[in-house]
């Protein structure tokens, strides 16, 4: 058994602790508290604004056309994981932790480091994939052909955007970090896109989305790099820069697994789809996986907030304080999300409805990924626990079961069941890795950090 100890009972009273309790925690449950909320209501809007471009490309594009820009952007995805080379969480744990010891120059270093190595790891990635795509064309939907060119255009950005993130991360400035994302980058877009659906409707499709996509993400770019210069130039840009670059480098690969592998877990089903299938089967699934994931964006808040807390309790050898939040954040994120999950489980057709009559097939779907995604926020921040204590290496073998399981299994399933069957593949693969990382997080920390854990 993973917990044999008699587990403590989830009262209300958590919550009141958590937010008023009379304790020690001072500035940093303050720092939860803001961070979290500030990071929740941020990616409430998010959402929204996810939705509503979803809703927008669904509509305006069908979903044939949409097929195509998602399965685009799931290959994007595990591109701009390979770009990124396992230095994202590395910026968050060794910023935060370098801090914690007043180490301005190690963090300037770091900086440098970093988007250097990973500018040029983009640039080779996206020219290596243009050529691969290129020489198998023959083979490709011909739609897919040019939009994965200039999709490649913009990965460089997107790759140095979400490193600027992390970075911004791992200063505890985590509103700050999602504004190029979230109040630039995708605004933008959705103005673009309905400006030229309004100009030239009859001309919109797949190719010229992933286009205006592309120019959103370059000038995301630039708002992030500007953000990070105005929280960097005072302390860690007036020190010299210092390197470790034996130590990063070593530590990047295996979080670099980590990430590729995570990244498998949520693109392959949508890329063996589109692959088996078709773009327009990619297509609906991603909707359908688009709305069931609504309910784990409270975990992945709670987890941008809590991982530079993490490494710092975890340095300075607090474990019981750590235990004791882990535990509340759970079951306060784990009772959001059941609201939500049965909000949207009653409200499904109204939902589905919104992206167009072709989509309201997928209910069944819909209720199996539900199922799958509240299990993943039950299991706690399993995963950022490991990588923020610099146990990134113990990761690999769940991760590396929860991809493989969902590969075999879509590749069984979807020539049976179709649709359905890349459901139940999906959340399978989920379930089973998430077991495995709440076990490890046990074996090697002695911490619970599921919604049963203990105070």
């Amino acid at each position: 058994m993973v917990n044999a100890e008699p587990q403590s009972r989830f009262h209300l009273m958590d919550i009141k602790q958590i937010l008023t309790g009379d304790d020690a925690e001072g500035g940093l449950r303050n720092y939860l508290i803001w961070g979290t909320a500030g990071v929740f209501f941020l990616q409430v809007f998010a959402t929204g604004l996810g939705f509503v471009t979803n809703v927008l490309l669904a509509r305006l594009l069908g979903a044939t056309e949409y097929g195509v820009y998602t399965y685009v952007f799931a290959w994007v995805g595990l591109l701009t994981v390979l770009s990124m080379f396992g230095f994202g969480r590395l910026l968050v744990r060794e910023i935060a932790s370098y801090i914690t010891n007043t180490r301005w120059g190690l963090i300037h270093g770091i900086i440098r480091y970093v988007a250097t190595r990973s500018f040029l790891i983009s640039i080779g990635v996206a020219i290596i994939a243009g050529l691969l795509t290129w020489l198998f064309k023959e083979n490709l939907n011909p739609r897919m052909f040019p939009a994965f060119w200039i999709a490649m255009i913009a990965l460089p950005f997107l790759t140095l955007t979400l490193l600027n993130e992390q970075a911004l991360q791992g200063f505890k400035k985590v509103v700050l970090g999602r504004i190029p994302q979230v109040f630039v980058r995708t605004p933008l877009f959705i103005c673009s896109l309905l400006l030229v659906y309004w100009l030239y409707p009859q001309d919109l499709d797949a190719v010229i989305a992933i286009g205006l996509q592309a120019s959103a993400i370059s000038v995301g770019f630039l708002v992030g790099v500007w953000l990070l210069y105005l929280i960097t130039r005072k302390q860690v840009l007036t020190e010299k820069p210092e390197y470790s670059k034996r130590y990063w480098l070593k530590s990047a690969l295996p979080l670099l697994l980590v990430a590729g592998l995570f990244e498998v877990n949520q693109r392959a089903t949508v890329i063996i789809l589109g692959t088996l299938s078709g773009p327009r089967d990619a297509g609906i699934f991603s909707i359908a996986s688009l709305i069931a994931a609504l309910i784990s964006f409270i975990l992945l808040a709670a987890n941008t907030a809590l991982g530079p807390v993490i490494s710092s309790l975890y340095t300075s050898n607090e474990i019981s304080r750590l235990q004791n939040i882990l535990t509340r954040s759970a079951r306060i994120t784990f009772l959001i999300a059941l609201v939500m999950a049965l909000a949207l489980t009653l409200l499904r057709q109204w939902v589905l409805l919104l992206f167009g009559q072709e989509f309201l097939q997928i209910g069944t779907l819909l209720g199996i990924l539900i199922i799958g995604y509240l299990f993943s926020v039950a299991a706690g921040s399993v995963g950022m626990i490991l990588i923020m204590t610099g146990r990134e290496k113990y990761t690999l073998t769940p991760i590396a079961v929860s991809a493989v399981v969902t590969i075999l299994l879509n590749v069984i399933w979807i020539p049976r069941w179709g649709i359905e069957g890349a459901g139940l593949a999906t959340i399978v693969g989920m379930i089973s890795g998430n077991i495995l990382l709440v076990i490890q997080v046990r074996r090697l920390l002695g911490i619970d950090a599921t919604v049963l854990g203990r105070l």
